[in-house]
């Protein structure tokens, strides 16, 4: 049993996912056996199971690790005076530290090779003797069990309404490691240029479409500073750099393993122009320097990322440059766009749109 009870939240915090409070309550209940000493979780929402194990003092450490900065920043403004054992981390892997306790909370529509890759990493994570437990939004789950023996455990189950945990002990480390990264090539203007990507990263082990039609219509020119928003893998950040002489890119995306993933695809390509950086508000340094921007915002959000793209794009460039991003709803950039910018094209192909316009 924990030392305390958990402390309940505070009635005006956001409610934790249905895994996650699933933890929250089968360790305040001490049905899950507690382990003193280190913790490594992440969490679906605003880091509501770390944030109850670091307050019930039971734990010298308590690490809520995330790959996306904005998740991450979420999660520290519903903590803004946090318990001294709680970090809130955004970097593409766990730290490099072992834990006793290693706690992974699952959506059912997560995405499948980012869970085997989370799994893996934390049961790494552990030491030997440590516990992993594992909870899944989905009580009749047959999947994540089954990814859970093939590390080696046979889990104890506990079963809930509406979500199931599964725990176990490490007894000796995995026998063999999956890498779940991988480089795949894309062809542009005859050159054939290698991208690496991992899990968890847009578009994860293929080129997307509307990246593709962004490649086709940037207008790159020697000498240009280029910005590519919410850049994911670097598809269009790669391409962009190899378009014409002594052009630079910056690319800067909320997801941590994307601009790893980025800068990785430039070392493979031998690229020495490429920076990145990771950004979840269009921050960026020499605002008003930019020749072109460049974006594929995602097609979800009511428009809110493609608002920030397009609010960024206006921030970075010079007067005269210009910004071109990839849609889907042609309504919307015909009305959106002239706000900032002038001289508006907006072009169909084959089922998106590329807009274009010129700084104000």
């Amino acid at each position: 049993m924990p030392d305390s009870p958990l402390p309940e939240p505070s009635p005006h915090a956001l409610p934790a996912r249905p895994a996650e409070q699933f933890l929250i309550q089968q360790f305040s209940e001490g049905k899950l056996l507690p382990a003193a000493g280190d913790v490594l979780t992440t969490s679906l929402g605003r880091a509501q199971l770390a944030a109850a194990l670091a307050a019930s003092n039971q734990y010298n450490r308590v690490d809520c690790w995330y790959i996306d900065l904005y998740q991450a920043n979420h999660a520290r403004g519903d903590h803004p005076n946090p318990p001294a054992s709680l970090n809130i981390l955004c970097d593409p892997d766990p730290p490099e530290h072992q834990y006793d306790l290693a706690v992974l909370p699952l959506g059912r529509r997560g995405e499948t090779e980012l869970v085997r890759d989370q799994l893996q990493a934390f049961f790494n994570a552990m030491k030997i003797g440590g516990q992993l437990w594992v909870a899944v939004d989905n009580p009749t789950d047959k999947w994540v069990h089954e990814q859970i023996l093939k590390l080696g455990v046979k889990p104890t189950i506990i079963s809930g309404s509406d979500s199931i945990a599964y725990g176990c002990v490490k007894t000796a480390e995995l026998k063999k490691q999956k890498n779940y990264g991988c480089e795949f090539a894309i062809r542009d203007r005859g050159r054939l240029l290698k991208v690496y990507s991992r899990p968890s990263v847009f578009s994860h082990r293929r080129i997307d479409p509307g990246a593709r039609h962004l490649i086709d219509a940037m207008p790159i020119e020697a000498g240009m500073r280029v910005l590519d928003l919410g850049c994911g893998a670097g598809t269009v950040s790669l391409a962009a750099a190899t378009a014409a002489d002594q052009v630079t890119v910056h690319c800067i995306d909320s997801n941590s393993r994307a601009v790893q993933c980025v800068l990785a695809g430039a070392e493979l390509n031998q690229l020495t122009n490429v920076t990145a950086s990771v950004s979840d508000t269009g921050q960026i340094d020499a605002p008003g320097s930019f020749d072109l921007v460049l974006g594929n915002p995602p097609y979800y959000a009511d428009f809110r990322i493609a608002e920030l793209f397009m609010a960024t794009a206006h921030k970075a460039l010079r007067s005269g440059g210009r910004v071109v991003l990839v849609g889907k709803d042609e309504e919307w950039y015909t009305d959106q766009m002239p706000v900032l910018f002038h001289s508006i094209e907006i072009q169909p192909v084959k089922g998106y749109l590329v807009a274009s316009g010129t700084r104000l």
